[in-house]
């Protein structure tokens, strides 16, 4: 399936590139945790959206890492997952 590279008005795109990586962005982070800098100089600075910094911030969005755990520890036991079941 080709997805056209522009999307309908209204729709999302997940998973796009982003302008900067996952490395600057745990640096930004730390940064941030460690008072060196402010999250809206961050954002500007660093051109991270600053919602996103609030969420990596407040460990919002964990339930890709659960989901995650939770398919391998079922795969452990030797129980195969289809689509459906996820």
């Amino acid at each position: 399936m080709v997805r056209s590279p522009v999307a309908p008005p209204g729709m999302r795109h997940y998973g796009t590139k982003s302008r900067y990586s996952s490395e600057t962005l745990q640096k930004v982070l730390d940064d941030i945790k460690h008072g060196e800098i402010g999250q809206r100089e961050a954002a500007l600075k660093y051109g991270i959206p600053r919602q996103t910094l609030f969420n990596k911030l407040q460990s919002k969005h964990t339930e890709e890492k659960v989901l995650v755990k939770n398919c391998l520890a079922v795969s452990d036991m030797g129980i195969p997952l289809s689509l459906f079941d996820l």
